[in-house]
């Protein structure tokens, strides 16, 4: 079990005190039930920020399959009492279904932010999560009318195609995609670790909200001191996600050509693994690594500190080599602890760090500069890099923004008898097979409820028999229309 989530700064006794107002996060990542995500770390950091500024929290986990929330090391259960003791509410969505049900796990996102109420929600642009509670706030629902909605822009699904150069094959991914990009184009807020991710959604022809504020992510900790004496290097570790984006192979072809140069240094590879092309990354790299005159090492199932401890436990470089990333958290937490490192320049990384440190720890992204870089430090030393900000000037504007996203006033209903417009909102439902008859009438009762019966609901099942006898036992429903999933296409003509 992981230890209790604590923070300096949260006062036991502020749960007696009345709430500058309540903040919702809805997840998949978590730190707790997950162990090493760098999204996971962030939504942790960000409910305690929050949570130590006064605010109520609870925070929404979707990561749920077949009524499991997932949980990497120990009981769920577990993490909800931790998270009790910093002041913090976790609870988990109630879905039966599979573990990539994306459009699913947002209705089901949407049906608690309609049971509670709250000022903020917060979302991450990763699996569209945003999508239904945004399109429902859209089409007029007046339960989520002054509610303001955050989307955090993390790793959209076509970012991490593009970087990791992997085509898109399915309609789920396609589907996927449109969800994240229309989380970001239909958000309140738009939270950017980076200025350079929101570059990116924009050169993919997305539109980004005005209010898009750039703020590094927080990890609460308190930074150690940079030591200015050289560091002598013993050993290297590549460090992050063990995947092709985070610039695993370009590291290996770096080694390639320093093999024999790397006498008496040693190699480790300090991440999670993944799959590309169905195959794990970490067997991947084991048969890459059979041509090596040396050994290697991979802790691929190490958590945040004790990644981070081993880092500090000796002389060792951190290389983060990712060609291009949004803003790493491997970069910061380096930063804050005083750990020496390698990084690519450019992209999102690049701005973390104060522009006096970025001679000594930036390379440009190629294998000819990464095997400079390594052979200069192997041959100079390594000292810590100084951070281009500190968490007390993060938490200032972030508190700033805060108060400005709070103040600012809702959106005007349009009126219903506006010329042009449809008297009520529609709201187009998918019921796809695993949703039973019994599941989906009692969210469209619901629906209906939140609408107070103000909305025109049309309805595409997999069984529209069973849903439509199902319906009709439940009363009037002169709102709701079903037909066949193959109807898609005679309803988007008549929208549109």
């Amino acid at each position: 079990m992981n230890k209790p989530v604590t923070h300096p700064d949260v006062d036991p006794s502020s749960a007696h005190r009345p709430p500058r107002a309540t903040v919702c996060i809805v997840t998949g990542e978590l730190a707790g039930p997950d162990f090493n995500g760098g999204i996971g770390t962030t939504n942790r950091a960000l409910a305690l920020v929050l949570r130590a500024q006064g605010y109520k929290v609870d925070v929404l986990y979707t990561r749920v399959e077949e009524g499991n929330p997932f949980s990497a090391r120990g009981k769920f259960v577990d993490h909800v009492d931790a998270y009790r003791k910093a002041g913090i509410d976790l609870s988990c969505i109630d879905h039966y279904g599979s573990w990539n049900a994306w459009q699913t796990k947002s209705y089901l996102a949407l049906q608690h932010l309609l049971r509670h109420r709250y000022d903020v929600v917060f979302f991450d642009d990763t699996h569209g999560n945003a999508y239904y509670p945004l399109l429902a706030r859209r089409t007029g629902n007046a339960e989520l009318r002054a509610t303001k909605m955050c989307v955090t822009t993390h790793s959209a699904t076509q970012w991490i195609s593009d970087l990791n150069q992997t085509p898109i094959t399915t309609l789920a991914e396609l589907r996927l995609m449109e969800m994240e990009r229309r989380s970001i184009e239909l958000a309140d807020a738009v939270k950017g670790p980076s200025a350079y991710i929101l570059h990116k959604y924009r050169s993919y022809g997305w539109t980004v909200p005005e209010n898009a504020l750039v703020l590094p992510n927080f990890i609460s900790v308190e930074q150690s001191p940079a030591k200015a004496t050289p560091i002598p290097v013993k050993e290297i570790v590549f460090f992050g996600r063990l995947e092709t984006r985070k610039g695993l192979w370009m590291f290996c072809r770096a080694l390639d050509r320093l093999k024999y140069k790397l006498s008496g240094t040693a190699v480790t590879f300090l991440g999670k693994g993944t799959l590309e092309n169905g195959i794990s990354t970490v067997e991947l790299l084991v048969r890459y690594s059979a041509g090596w005159p040396f050994p290697i090492r991979v802790l691929s199932n190490f958590d945040r500190d004790q990644a981070l401890s081993y880092l500090k436990g000796g002389n060792r470089l951190a290389i983060i080599a990712s060609p291009e990333d949004n803003s790493p958290s491997a970069v910061l937490e380096c930063l804050n602890e005083g750990i020496p490192f390698i990084a690519c320049s450019g992209s999102g990384g690049e701005e973390l760090l104060h522009q006096d440190s970025r001679a000594a720890i930036l390379f440009e992204p190629s294998v000819d500069n990464l095997c400079k870089k390594i052979t200069e430090v192997l041959a100079h030393g390594a000292t810590p890099g100084r951070c281009a900000f500190s968490e007390a000037q993060l938490e200032d504007s972030f508190t700033e923004w805060m108060e400005r996203l709070l103040q600012s006033r809702p959106e005007p209903a349009k009126p219903a008898n506006e010329p042009g417009l449809a008297s009520f909102p529609v709201l187009v439902v998918i019921v796809p097979p695993e949703i039973t008859a019994d599941q989906a009438a009692t969210e469209l009762f619901r629906a209906i409820e939140a609408y107070q019966g103000r909305v025109e609901i049309e309805v595409l099942a997999a069984d529209p028999a069973t849903l439509l006898k199902r319906l009709g036992s439940g009363g009037e429903f002169l709102t709701v229309t079903v037909s066949g999933l193959d109807g898609f296409e005679k309803i988007a003509r008549s929208l549109a």
